[in-house]
């Protein structure tokens, strides 16, 4: 007598349940490695594209017209590229492109619009998408299709922040109910609220997320909810903004009176770094991008993207002003708000957008 598990049925059932596996993990290879084509063509060239110029739009001349601003920068996993907000601040004037999230280089090159008037971005740890804010709450935009999805439905939500494992996404929510941190786990749809506050970013580890509250920065344990104060500012000083993890953990970099400021995660060894807005360290944890005015050539910008060592020296700016044409006047036609992949095919108001 055969015994259970051993018969000729049970060995082709087994061969089956073999073939299926194999071909599952074929057709994930095969995706992943489309994945990293894609993403290789979208993103390739960092050393010898030059900057790509965004169409102008200019209604008034008037040179008291304030310029563009670049703010939020984050690093791609691998430490090559920055993905940052440009805003006009010229109301319905339309000046130096569109409103919206766009990918650099790190040395500056190969600029695209990736989102119009996308806000707040922050990169997937698999480096395959980005998630940021947009009028419909937070949506996800895919480097490698191209497509946008909204994952939260809801106004009021900033500031979103891809956990670690790629599982999860902590924001801030503005209005209620509750307002204050909350985070989404994309595997079972479940949002929960964590603690008051607003800005937050996850420790290397994904066991905390440190955030703004009460005129300070604090940590919070994922797991427990235990909050610590790390910082001992009085309200009514200036503001404490965007607090950034070092990717080993120990340290915190935040922005506060228009300074970057960097202290130990225990509250300890603060340190001024220089000027500057809205820091985000480097994937290796020996550089930060961050947001600065800018003098050079002219430019009447409030803020650009620069990056610095993990110290404050060496400060190299990353985003400049285009060359404007004196003179060059053209009527608004802002893009439908479409995601767009701009390799040059398409930009607000080319004919193809018409």
């Amino acid at each position: 007598m055969v015994p259970d598990g051993y018969g000729p049925q049970a060995r082709l059932e087994r061969r089956a349940d073999v073939r299926c596996t194999v071909a599952a993990d074929m057709r994930r290879r095969q995706r992943r490695a489309t994945a990293l084509l894609m993403m290789a063509l979208f993103l390739a060239g960092c050393s010898h594209h030059e900057t790509a110029n965004p169409a102008y739009y200019y209604i008034d001349p008037d040179p008291t017209f304030p310029s563009a601003l670049d703010y939020g920068p984050t690093w791609s996993p691998d430490g090559q590229y920055i993905a940052y907000h440009h805003l006009t601040t010229c109301g319905n004037h339309y000046v130096e492109g569109v409103d919206g999230t766009y990918v650099t280089c790190v040395d500056g090159t190969g600029r695209r619009l990736l989102v119009p008037y996308g806000l707040d971005p922050d990169w997937s740890p698999s480096g395959h998408a980005i998630v940021y804010s947009c009028g419909s709450g937070s949506c996800i935009y895919d480097l490698v299709t191209g497509s946008m999805k909204v994952v939260f439905g809801s106004s009021g939500m900033h500031r979103p922040d891809w956990s670690p494992d790629g599982q999860k996404i902590a924001f801030a929510r503005t209005v209620c109910c509750p307002s204050g941190i909350h985070i989404s786990n994309q595997v079972t749809g479940q949002t929960t609220w964590l603690a008051p506050g607003y800005s937050p970013d996850w420790s290397p580890d994904g066991r905390y997320l440190v955030f703004v509250h009460d005129c300070n920065v604090w940590s919070v344990s994922t797991e427990d909810s235990t909050r610590r104060k790390i910082t001992a500012y009085r309200c009514g000083e200036h503001a404490v903004q965007t607090p950034h993890w070092h990717s080993g953990g120990e340290r915190i970099v935040f922005e506060r009176d228009w300074k970057i400021w960097c202290i130990d995660a225990d509250g300890s060894n603060l340190q001024l770094l220089g000027e500057g807005r809205s820091p985000a360290w480097s994937p290796d944890g020996e550089t930060i991008a961050f947001a600065a005015r800018s003098e050079a050539l002219g430019d009447t910008v409030k803020q650009r993207i620069w990056i610095m060592n993990a110290d404050g020296s060496q400060q190299r700016q990353v985003t400049f002003p285009d060359a404007m044409t004196s003179g060059s006047v053209r009527q608004p036609n802002p893009p439908s708000g479409r995601p767009v992949m701009a390799t040059g095919d398409w930009w607000p108001g080319s004919p193809s957008d018409q």
